[in-house]
């Protein structure tokens, strides 16, 4: 981490421009206390809807499946990670061309990266829905290949999300923190709820339902959002219609 830390501050002080270091620091304590408070419930709500699954399988079905659980959910979190990747190299981007208005270009570059995304992302979904029990019984053992139904259903359901693009990303870096935080708090709700439901009758595999549903549910009303609010369209489809970006 300390190495990572000092290649990062080298990299930074070598590429940054020096007028930077210059300039005069100008502080807006308030507004950024009034954006910070949302995404921190709302990376709080996400780490909660990350585990409450696990638990509530340990909880309601025993500690052998919420450890088979807990593997399948891990492995399938992989589709994610393309999708993590470009979170991080079209933030800036994302920022600061909606401050300069320029939607068109920032309208494109979602799309593409969406796009790129989802065709980057699909061999490792792919490979985790075909192959889930070779998966599971090479990298673990035997006994995990009970877990691949719940591989199969959260591989479909993050790939949904990688699908539906950088709605979080996107909402976030243009003032509507407050309307991420609220998705992921409904999909949070929806999780414990069929959880508590899914649980007791279906074991693991009703706890990976609930899991997908609840994101299903959080990025299609975030994609919802970010069209009503921004005029963007993050899915890898693109602009919708003749207005896509007023």
């Amino acid at each position: 981490i300390i190495i990572g830390i000092c290649v990062s501050a080298f990299l930074a002080f070598k590429k940054l421009p020096k007028q930077m270091f210059s300039a005069v620091s100008i502080y807006k304590g308030g507004e950024w206390l009034k954006s910070a408070i949302p995404l921190i419930f709302a990376v709080g709500l996400v780490v909660t809807n990350m585990n409450i699954d696990i638990v509530m399988v340990g909880a309601l079905a025993g500690e052998e499946q919420a450890g088979q659980y807990r593997v399948a959910s891990r492995m399938a979190a992989f589709v994610l990670f393309i999708l993590f990747a470009s979170n991080n190299a079209v933030s800036p981007r994302i920022s600061a061309l909606y401050e300069a208005g320029e939607k068109e270009k920032l309208q494109s570059i979602i799309t593409r990266t969406a796009r790129i995304t989802l065709i980057a992302t699909l061999p490792i979904a792919l490979t985790m829905i075909l192959f889930s029990k070779i998966i599971l019984s090479l990298s673990f053992c035997e006994v995990f290949v009970l877990a691949s139904t719940c591989l199969i259903i959260l591989s479909f359901a993050n790939l949904f999300a990688v699908f539906m693009g950088q709605v979080g990303q996107v909402m976030s870096l243009t003032g509507h923190e407050k309307y991420t935080a609220f998705a992921v708090f409904i999909a949070v709700i929806i999780n414990v709820s069929l959880n508590y439901m899914l649980v007791p009758s279906m074991g693991m595999n009703g706890a990976a339902i609930a899991t997908g549903v609840s994101i299903v549910v959080w990025n299609g009303v975030l994609a919802f959002w970010t069209v009503r609010k921004t005029g963007l369209y993050c899915t890898a489809l693109g602009p919708i219609g003749k207005r896509a970006v007023e």
